[in-house]
Parts: C-alpha cells; sequence; structure tokens
C-alpha cells in the first residue's frame, strides 16, 4: 500500500476511534476505542512524516519540518482548548467527538491532495515485531499504573514489569535477526540517533505526566473546572509552536547544526521545567 493509503486509513481510523470512545458504554469499550484511536494516530502521524521529504528539496527541510510541527502544536492547542469548553458545557462524550468531525474533514482533505508514494523497496509487514512490542508496551504500561494503587511490590505489578521486560528482550533480538525488521534495532548503534529517542522519551514522560496530573491538581485540589485545565495546559502548546517555527527559520537563516539547534532546545526544556 502506498502512503497516502496508510495516511487516510490512520486518519479516518482516528475518527472510528473517537466516536467509539464517545459512545462506549463501559471502560472496556472506552478503552478499545482509545488503543484504535493510538494505532491510527501512529499511522496517520508516521506517513505524514514520511511524505514530507518526497514534497520538498533538502534545503527547505528544516523550515518544513518546523512549520508541520508548529502547525500540530497549533491544532493540539485548539484541540485543548476546544475540548474543554466542550467538556465543561455538554460533558466528555461531546468532546470525544471533536477529533472525529476533525478526522473526517482532514480525511477528504488529503484525499484530494496527498499525492501517492510509495518506499524504494517492498518490506513484509513485521507481525510478531509489532505484537510484541505492542504487548510489553501495554504490560509495562500497565505496571507503572498499577504500582501507584497496589505498591511496587505486588505480585501482579512485578508479573507485568518482568513479562515486559522479557518482551522487549525478545523483540529486540527478533528484529536484529531479520533481514528486513519492521524496527531496525542496529539504528541504535549510531549515538546521535540513541541520544534523540532517550530524549524524546525522557520529554514525552514528563509532559504526559503534566497533561495528567495537571488538571487533576486543578479539578479536585483547586476546584477548577475542567476548561480552565484546558487553559493551563494549553499553554505549554503555545511554546511548542512559537518554538518549532522559530528554531527552523533560524536553523535555514543562520545555517546552524543540527547538534547546535538540538542542544539549545534540551537547555530550554530544562529551564522551563525548572
Amino acid at each position: 500500500s502506498c502512503r497516502r493509503h496508510v495516511l487516510l486509513l490512520g486518519t479516518l481510523g482516528m475518527a472510528v476511534g473517537g466516536g467509539v470512545c464517545a459512545l462506549a458504554p463501559g471502560n472496556g469499550v472506552f478503552l478499545a476505542g482509545r488503543v484504535v484511536m493510538g494505532i491510527s494516530t501512529a499511522a496517520s502521524f508516521g506517513m505524514s512524516l514520511a511524505i514530507l521529504p518526497t514534497l520538498f528539496q533538502p534545503h527547505e527541510l528544516p523550515r518544513v519540518f518546523g512549520v508541520w510541527l508548529g502547525v500540530q502544536s497549533a491544532i493540539s492547542l485548539l484541540g485543548t482548548v476546544g475540548c474543554g469548553a466542550v467538556q465543561a458545557a455538554l460533558g466528555w462524550r461531546m468532546s470525544c467527538l471533536i477529533i472525529p468531525v476533525l478526522a473526517v474533514v482532514f480525511t477528504a482533505f488529503g484525499a484530494v491532495s496527498v499525492p501517492d508514494s510509495r518506499a524504494a523497496h517492498h518490506r513484509r509487514f513485521d507481525a510478531v515485531g509489532v505484537i510484541a512490542s505492542a504487548v510489553a508496551l501495554l504490560l509495562l504500561m500497565g505496571g507503572f499504573t498499577m504500582s501507584g494503587e497496589l505498591g511496587w511490590t505486588d505480585p501482579a505489578v512485578i508479573g507485568a514489569l518482568v513479562c515486559s521486560v522479557v518482551l522487549l528482550v525478545f523483540f529486540g533480538v527478533w528484529e536484529a535477526r531479520r533481514r528486513d525488521p519492521g524496527f531496525p534495532v542496529r539504528l541504535f548503534t549510531v549515538p546521535a540517533f540513541t541520544a534523540a529517542c532517550v530524549v524524546g522519551v525522557a520529554f514525552n514522560f514528563a509532559n504526559g505526566v503534566i497533561a495528567v496530573q495537571l488538571p487533576n491538581v486543578l479539578e479536585s485540589t483547586l476546584g477548577r473546572s475542567a476548561f480552565v485545565g484546558s487553559l493551563v495546559v494549553s499553554a505549554m502548546s503555545v511554546g511548542m509552536l512559537l518554538g518549532t517555527l522559530a528554531a527552523g527559520e533560524a536553523q535555514k537563516r543562520w545555517e546552524l547544526s543540527a547538534r547546535t539547534v538540538f542542544t539549545s532546545g534540551l537547555l530550554t526544556i530544562a529551564v522551563g521545567f525548572a
């Protein structure tokens, strides 16, 4: 399948997942809808990133990626504020319908504007690797989540974390031995790639904590509405919007190296969290 088809299916899948969440009669169905949204988001995000280099010249990519990330931050900002307002006025089910509506619009727009694009070499789908990594990450997140209620010494928590580690080791061995791996683990032999991944994990972990805990504190401790919480969280999206546009423009104008932009961005993040 070409990248365009995967992109459109991923965007449409986000609409389906959001609709399932909005209509979910219980926790199980809601969780299934979130899983569909996660898979679909990964597909659309990855394909949009893969398509960009086919549309622009290499010297244009720093600015293009800056604008690309800036647009995503702007949409995230509008979505956060919009969802908070809708949730406060109409309830959480109606707020879950915002993404499906936007996804349908974006799917229709992409169908007429995104050109076809294919990888240079055909690759088989790595079902074993995908399943192993997905289950390992679910067990890892489940273990961390249960530890808050059951404690780190609970057998269920320990079992989930141990099984997660075993599956991740199996995943690494499996991918390393495949001729055409779905996730080329040998990329981690490149120090810059490993550093970027470690920083990405750390940043997203911190971002996730802020996105979850800050609204919880504002609502349960300070008695603020969901809309107020969304406004506070959106401040980070504003910074991301300005930062991505500024970074891409600065690298293009002053010919800054990727290392300079990367390290200066990390230092700025450190100051912000402090």
